[in-house]
């Protein structure tokens, strides 16, 4: 029998498996272009990011909606390109040097979460043990999703503020190199699907 810590576990591991790799990046061209001197946005574009999750999850999980696996296949890298994308544009205003509003990454976020929260489920079930537990399960595995979360959102801030402030890497520079990285590598994944 699974305890609370194995599907904490199997929540937790599931966002370091390559298959849903996905999930990771979007997270990455999402948060990764700030600091820890903004962790506040961070935390709500994160925070609606699992809202949107939560929200699929549990309507996929209980069998109300559900997307093809062809669709969701490629949705993944294009939320993934998309969100880089916008990144291209983030730059401080000359004369206040401030970032302009940023609200439309709550969307990005809360959208990015809905169709990303399709994909769980389908890990989730192969260990689902029995109904009467299913409450039980499904909190043990968000929680651990959510705590993978938040430890790449904390491992990522970190690794930004030794970037752009012990290494002293202009931050406009980072989040070019970077969101390039996530555009090109969405652009791989998707080049694959094409091509399979």
């Amino acid at each position: 029998m699974y305890s609370f810590y194995d599907f904490f576990k199997l929540g937790l591991t599931n966002l370091a498996q390559l298959d849903v790799f996905g999930h990771i990046l979007f997270i990455i061209a999402l948060c990764g272009i700030y600091t820890v001197h903004t962790w506040k946005p961070v935390f709500g574009y994160v925070l609606t990011f699992i809202l949107g999750y939560l929200i699929t999850f549990l309507l996929n999980t209980f069998d109300y909606i559900s997307l093809p696996d062809g669709v969701l296949t490629y949705t993944i890298p294009f939320t993934i390109l998309i969100t880089a994308i916008t990144n291209f544009n983030h730059k401080k205003k000359p004369f206040i040097n401030k970032y302009p509003s940023q609200t439309y990454r709550y969307y990005l976020g809360f959208a990015g979460g809905l169709i990303h929260g399709f994909s769980f489920p389908k890990i989730f079930k192969i260990y689902l043990l029995s109904p009467d537990d299913l409450v039980f399960q499904i909190v043990a595995f968000n929680l651990g999703v959510v705590t993978g979360l938040a430890i790449i959102v904390l491992l990522l801030l970190i690794v930004n503020f030794f970037i752009t402030f012990v290494i002293r890497v202009n931050i406009r520079e980072w989040n070019l190199l970077l969101s390039g990285a996530c555009a090109g590598i969405a652009l791989y994944i998707i080049a694959n699907l094409m091509a399979n």
